[in-house]
């Protein structure tokens, strides 16, 4: 049984009087209390110092001590425990009475009252039939030719044919327009580029390889009709330097064009396929009351800053914007695929080449553009055709 706090001071004054060693550890078990409660109520009588100077060696005063403080840690550390428990129980008590509060709405499924009318866009450009890129030349990062040329212009056509199969699950598509943006050959603008193939020749294999896309797509696309609008690039020119006056009139690409246009205005698909040929820099088309303005991009000045060509594009359009407003640009020229919100600029069918890695241009796989026109959402649905 405990003894009561004047038996623990009796004892101590006793052990003080006849000098009787006794630790404080040993006193508090000797009346069955603890260590801080002992020394408490010996502190409160004035008796502790006389009975640890008298009773205790040094060192067994360093120990208690060493107890004592980490006892009082403990301690506080409990309480802080206790506070951090009774703050989560209230958090959890908080959150429980909050979720039994929350109601979780339901989405109802609005059931299609039919598909909405959208036309498909589909770019092509910068394809350079008859130019050559060796694979060791540029680290084996890419290789052309004209069988490859063939394969992948194949591949375009198909995979347009897809594109516009998939987006038919929302959409009803019947009207595609493509836009012929330029340099389907890389003609003979730069010393360096007269192969063994000619522009004449090459306007014949891009000859080719357009009436059997369009075929493919006039035959299997389901289409009301095709819109082909036709832009020139610079690589297509027949003069050495650039001419604004008919500039449209000296490109192999508008013999393409022209061919094109003859040769189905004299088919049994001649009602489904229609052509804007280029007259100016600028070819345009009307779409859902929006204006597309096409043209190559060689019209764009821009010399290689951070910003890419966004900044000067930009600029290009605002001033454009000034004389004939567009809502949409569509471009190419630049061999890499950028789309803001009111220009697409395409990706190329030749890919990267010793040119863009001499002038230290952004690495691109072949790529080509489609996308949807919506009556209400604008350009929506953008692919890029890998190639």
């Amino acid at each position: 049984m405990k003894i009561n706090k004047q038996e623990i001071i009796d004892k101590a004054k006793l052990a003080i009087k006849n000098q009787t060693p006794m630790s404080m550890r040993a006193l508090s078990r000797a009346v069955g209390r603890s260590d801080v409660f002992v020394s408490d109520i010996l502190r409160e009588a004035g008796l502790k110092a006389d009975f640890l100077s008298i009773t205790q060696h040094p060192k067994d005063v360093v120990v208690e001590r060493e107890v004592e403080s980490k006892i009082r840690r403990d301690y506080k550390a409990s309480l802080d425990t206790i506070k951090e428990l009774r703050n989560e129980i209230s958090v959890r008590g908080f959150l429980s009475e909050i979720s039994a509060k929350i109601i979780v709405p339901t989405i109802d499924i609005v059931q299609d009252k039919g598909k909405k009318e959208a036309t498909a866009v589909v770019m092509a450009s910068d394809w350079h039939f008859e130019e050559e890129v060796r694979a060791a030349s540029i680290d084996n990062l890419n290789e052309f030719n004209i069988d490859i040329a063939r394969k992948r212009a194949s591949t375009f056509f198909e995979r347009t044919l897809k594109l516009i199969t998939i987006c038919r699950r929302d959409s009803n598509i019947k009207t595609l327009i493509v836009a012929a943006l330029g340099d389907f050959i890389a003609g003979w603008i730069h010393e360096e580029l007269i192969t063994s193939t000619t522009p004449p020749e090459a306007l014949v294999l891009v000859f080719e390889q357009w009436l059997s896309g369009l075929n493919l797509w006039l035959d299997n696309a389901d289409l009301d009709e095709i819109i082909f609008i036709g832009s020139c690039g610079n690589h297509g020119r027949i003069t050495k330097k650039p001419h604004y006056k008919k500039s449209q009139e000296k490109n192999y690409e508008w013999l393409i064009y022209q061919f094109l246009a003859k040769w189905y205005a004299n088919s049994k698909q001649k009602t489904r396929i229609r052509f804007i040929l280029p007259k100016g820099y600028f070819n345009w088309a009307t779409v859902y009351n929006r204006k597309l303005r096409l043209h190559h991009g060689d019209g764009i000045r821009y010399l290689g800053g951070v910003g890419g060509i966004h900044i000067p594009l930009r600029k290009a359009i605002a001033q454009w914007n000034k004389a004939q407003h567009a809502d949409l640009d569509l471009l190419g020229h630049w061999h890499s695929r950028q789309i803001g919100q009111d220009y697409v600029v395409n990706g190329s069918l030749i890919g990267y080449n010793e040119y863009a890695e001499r002038i230290k241009a952004d690495f691109e796989h072949p790529i080509q553009c489609f996308f949807i026109l919506h009556p209400e959402y604008d350009k929506t649905a953008e692919f890029s055709i890998r190639l």
